[in-house]
Order: structure tokens, then sequence, then C-alpha cells
């Protein structure tokens, strides 16, 4: 009797090898995006906290400034993030500001779904 393995046991191994590399790969793809996704919401979040720090900087500085109500960070090196801001006045002396900003990668200007983002909501009171 010979040892070794028949043609059938070779191909259900190679079957089975070929199921498990796949399934790994796909899991290691999933993994990659998220960590890829999480950059750019960490950027995102960066970024939105420098916008708000400029906006209390000039609002404080003079209640009636105006102040970009959206923008890119390009004079910084992040061309393809984007953020806008709403601001609303809810009493005379306090404003609620919210501002998004998103890493704008199809290049429309629009929050796409599929797009890593950040929302950074505050008040702020005038000084008096």
């Amino acid at each position: 009797m010979k040892k070794g393995f028949t043609f059938l046991e070779v191909l259900i191994s190679i079957l089975l090898i070929g199921i498990f590399m796949a399934s790994f790969g796909v899991g290691l793809y999933h993994i990659l995006n998220e960590d890829d996704l999480e950059k750019i919401e960490s950027t995102c979040l960066e970024l939105s906290e420098r916008v708000m720090e400029d906006y209390k900087r000039t609002i404080l500085a003079n209640w009636t400034a105006s102040f970009p109500v959206s923008g890119n960070f390009a004079s910084i090196g992040y061309t393809s993030y984007i953020y806008t801001m709403v601001i609303t006045d809810i009493t005379n002396s306090l404003r609620q500001f919210t501002i998004t900003v998103w890493n704008d990668i199809n290049n429309n200007n629009i929050l796409d779904d599929f797009e890593g983002k950040a929302i950074l909501i505050s008040l702020i009171s005038r000084r008096r």
C-alpha cells in the first residue's frame, strides 16, 4: 500500500485553505477600512476644534463680527477637508454653533454618507 494523499483529499484541502484565506482576506480588508475611517474622523475632530477656537476668539473679541460659515483647510495642507458652521442666537448674549467637518472624497462639496466626519456642537456667551 502506498503512503500519500488521494487526488480527492488534495482537492478538499485546497478548497478548505481557499475558503479560510478568502475569509481572512475579507476580514483584513474591513479592519484596514475601519482604521482609515478612524484616522479621517480623528483629523475631522482636530480640524473642527481648530474652527471652534478661531470662532470663539473672533466672537469674544467682537460679538457682532462676521465669521465664514463654510470653508476648507487648504491653507494648512488638508485640501480635501471642508467645514460648515450653523450659528443660532439663543438669546442676545448666548449663541449655539454647530461645526461639521468632513473629508470630501468625491469633491462635490456635499457631505455624503460614506465620507468620514465630525460634528461639534457648543455654546458661547458674551462677556459683559
